[in-house]
């Protein structure tokens, strides 16, 4: 499941579902009405049970796709399944705001 609400500017996301290879297409689908109309994202990640590489893979399209509209993905919680994914790639700037 996925629930975003506007708030000023930004756009509050949540996932509460697995971030994996077998839901990324259906949270892409659900997601465009959104993409369409850049913002800045903050995405809470913390009820997220499971992530895989596909799920990884979707997270950095929306770093780059909302980057190219001169926006920010800023992860607003991340659960210990989503922490263990992006220990393994430090490089993203996708750590979860303190």
């Amino acid at each position: 499941m996925i629930r975003a609400q506007q708030v000023g500017e930004a756009l509050n996301v949540a996932l509460e579902t697995e971030l994996t290879i077998y839901q990324v297409g259906e949270l892409h689908a659900a997601a465009q009405a959104w993409l369409a109309q850049p913002c800045p994202w903050q995405l809470d990640l913390s009820q997220v049970p499971e992530m895989d590489g596909a799920g990884l893979q979707w997270l950095l399209f929306l770093q780059r796709h909302l980057g190219t509209t001169g926006h920010a993905l800023t992860l607003a919680g991340a659960s210990d399944a989503v922490l263990d994914v992006l220990k393994l790639v430090p490089g993203t700037d996708l750590a979860p705001a303190a």
